[in-house]
């Protein structure tokens, strides 16, 4: 496997670190609607550690504690994800 340039490397964790981000706000959501499958609620609880040390990593970085960079990403994957929400049954 050819190995990925430093880019698309920090892209990479950059992405990581989002949908860390992003699971740790919506974690309770999932249980509340108790919708998703109970083992994959199960599961990312245990993540639920690690998603926070990382997110604690990414800010003690001075360029992306001083800024809004990870919300800003995070809102935009939000973004994304309800201007193209379909209604997915199973009927």
């Amino acid at each position: 496997m050819k190995k990925k340039s430093p880019k698309h490397r920090n892209q990479a964790i950059h992405k990581l670190v989002v949908l860390a981000n992003l699971m740790t706000g919506v974690i309770d959501e999932l249980e509340a609607d108790a919708e998703a499958p109970v083992e994959f609620v199960k599961k990312c609880k245990e993540l639920l550690p690690f998603c926070e040390e990382m997110i604690s990593d990414a800010y003690s970085v001075e360029k992306i504690r001083s800024t809004t960079y990870l919300s800003d990403l995070s809102n935009k994957v939000d973004s994304v994800i309800r201007n193209n929400y379909k209604m997915i049954t199973n009927e």
